[in-house]
């Protein structure tokens, strides 16, 4: 059985992480078209890369997928470094020239050499500890990729994806303030978050704030060039309407008190609902998923107030992404499914994931599997409750045996 919860990666890959497949040698996005319109996609090269080596990938595997990725990107288009003379006093620095470059959508290098020269001189824990409290309100910006970035590269050990995580955080930065504070107290298990989002799905005042504001005419302003896809437009139609609503669910939810034990909670509080949506392997949730565990990667970094606050953060992200694609029917997807799950049942789906076809195989596939994989793995050496090893279950199937699905709920006016 390869074991799915170790961090840290073989040095073969790690060096072409910090090498060829790394921001120095290749863009951290490459254009893609989208209804007539010219965007800009978020690289995957290096969290896939990442995924696979925990699933168990071959050298081979891996540097067959990277062969076929890579095509589409392209050289940096430029590089940069922190003037010598701020390097003496890096604070002012900040403050005066990468602060005012929050959400400003350019100048990456300008912002990522600030922070791999901040990760040289403390440490990633430390940087993290620091920047990542003023980012954790953005974290659903640009699709999730920043913090996915982020956490990906904290848990494989390399501080140059440290500082790519944390500057393209800070490059699409959207805020989305949530409150420091919660209105529940911190109990040990938290909050049942499948029923949460339940609650959220029946309520119905989300749904009409998204309906009443679609069309309003200063959301185009937002976002640069004035066209984005879909889910991104409606995220930002909540970004501007519908905060303090999302906050409201957010603030009722009690989150576990350590940072081990609030990581835990959110990846398998989402995984859950992921498993449970009626349109099975949703592509906006799955971003959900990885996203909530590259966050639970750097909680540890983190003291307690920051800590919540990021959770939170991530909360309303991932509620912001459920509530996009239309409020999807969360359906009783565990009464019928066999238990306990023996170690081969987990191993064959592990290796079902690493058959698939390196040419076809949409990128965004293989991350799913490697946190199923990884939060189960490690709950059961904690005893995990029965009912969460059948949310695994479910999710791994429903990632594994079916095709991505773009469909929306009902709510999707």
């Amino acid at each position: 059985v390869v074991t799915m919860i170790a961090r840290g990666l073989r040095p073969s890959i790690a060096a072409k992480l910090e090498g060829v497949w790394s921001s120095k040698s290749l863009s951290i996005e490459f254009p893609v078209m989208f209804q007539e319109a010219e965007l800009c996609a978020a690289s995957h090269l290096t969290f896939v890369a990442i995924s696979l080596h925990h699933l168990g990938a071959s050298d081979e595997y891996i540097q067959s997928w990277a062969n076929r990725y890579t095509k589409k990107l392209r050289p940096p288009q430029r590089k940069a470094v922190v003037p010598e003379a701020a390097k003496a006093s890096m604070d002012s620095y900040f403050t005066d020239t990468v602060l005012p470059m929050l959400g400003k959508q350019k100048q990456f290098a300008e912002i990522q050499a600030f922070y791999s020269t901040e990760i040289e001189k403390h440490g990633t824990a430390e940087v993290i500890r620091k920047y990542f409290p003023l980012l954790s309100f953005g974290v659903i910006t640009q699709a999730f990729h920043g913090v996915i970035g982020l956490g990906y590269g904290y848990n494989a050990g390399i501080p140059e994806l440290v500082a790519d995580g944390l500057a393209f955080l800070h490059m699409h930065y959207v805020e989305f303030k949530v409150p420091a504070e919660g209105n529940a107290p911190c109990s040990d298990e938290g909050s049942d978050l499948l029923a949460a989002f339940n609650k959220i799905r029946t309520d119905g005042r989300l749904q009409k704030a998204i309906a009443d504001n679609k069309d309003d005419p200063t959301i185009p302003s937002l976002i640069p060039g004035g066209k984005t896809t879909p889910f991104v437009y409606r995220t930002i139609v909540m970004h501007v309407h519908a905060q303090d609503l999302i906050n409201e669910y957010v603030q009722s939810l009690s989150l576990p008190k350590t940072a081990d034990a609030c990581g835990d909670w959110l990846v398998n509080g989402v995984i859950n609902v992921f498993a449970s949506q009626e349109h099975k392997n949703d592509f906006y949730v799955l971003h959900g998923v990885t996203s909530s565990w590259a966050v639970a990667q750097v909680l540890e970094c983190l003291d307690e107030k920051d800590m919540h606050q990021a959770v939170r953060g991530q909360l309303a992200a991932v509620i912001a992404a459920y509530a996009s694609q239309g409020f999807q029917e969360l359906l009783d997807v565990t009464k019928d499914v066999p238990m306990p799950k023996e170690a081969s049942y987990w191993e064959e789906l592990r290796q079902k994931a690493l058959s698939k076809d390196v040419e076809t195989t949409d990128e965004h596939f293989w991350k799913l599997p490697q946190v199923v994989l990884h939060q189960q793995q490690k709950q059961s050496t904690l005893n995990q409750t029965e009912q969460q090893q059948k949310y695994y279950a479910v999710a791994l199937e429903a990632n594994v045996y079916n095709p991505l699905s773009f469909a929306t709920g009902a709510g999707v006016q």
